[in-house]
């Protein structure tokens, strides 16, 4: 080896990136979109709930022998894109720089969303929120939510009721998830 050259350790078995990934790109294109909306749904703010889907899919393709294998895969992607998403409020707040990210809505959620709708969802803590979102949005089932949320089937019951009735103070009963 000549001066200069770097040599090429080797720590561990190689990995073969093409198929390490099998199945993931599939589910991507059926989650992503979803996910994106009720993200933004649940953080209240379109431009934030698209990244925070972003850095869970990403997290997501990093672990993805692992995640592909747990029961709701596309709940992990939403839990850990929440968390995301809480903790950059949570640290824009503190550190205000970027205080106007929630509870305003910069865009509209989505092209056929309720306007008055995605502002009383805000208007919930994103506790109550993102059991709205999952169980209302994404079509979650009680179990399917306390498992994605990590919380007991006893907290989605209570959140839910607890945000059904927020809502329905604010709008119409038509509006008003069933």
């Amino acid at each position: 080896m000549s001066t200069g050259e770097i040599p090429i350790i080797s720590v561990g078995p190689a990995v073969d990136h093409a198929t390490s990934h099998d199945g993931f790109d599939e589910f991507c294109r059926a989650e992503h979109a979803n996910l994106v909306r009720a993200l933004s749904y649940a953080l209240g703010d379109h431009e934030l709930g698209r990244d925070a889907a972003d850095e869970a899919f990403a997290r997501a393709v990093e672990r993805w022998d692992k995640v592909q294998t747990m029961n709701n895969p596309a709940g992990w992607v939403y839990r850990v894109g929440l968390n995301w998403g809480k903790r950059r409020v949570w640290r824009a707040k503190r550190g205000r720089e970027l205080t106007e990210l929630v509870p305003v809505r910069t865009q509209q959620v989505d092209a056929y969303a309720d306007p008055d709708l995605a502002d009383a969802l805000a208007s919930l803590p994103v506790g109550v929120r993102s059991v709205i979102v999952m169980r209302h949005l994404l079509g979650y089932s009680e179990r399917q939510t306390a498992e994605a949320l990590n919380i007991r089937p006893g907290t989605v019951k209570s959140r839910t009721n607890r945000g059904l009735a927020q809502l329905r103070q604010q709008l119409s009963p038509t509006e008003v998830p069933s």
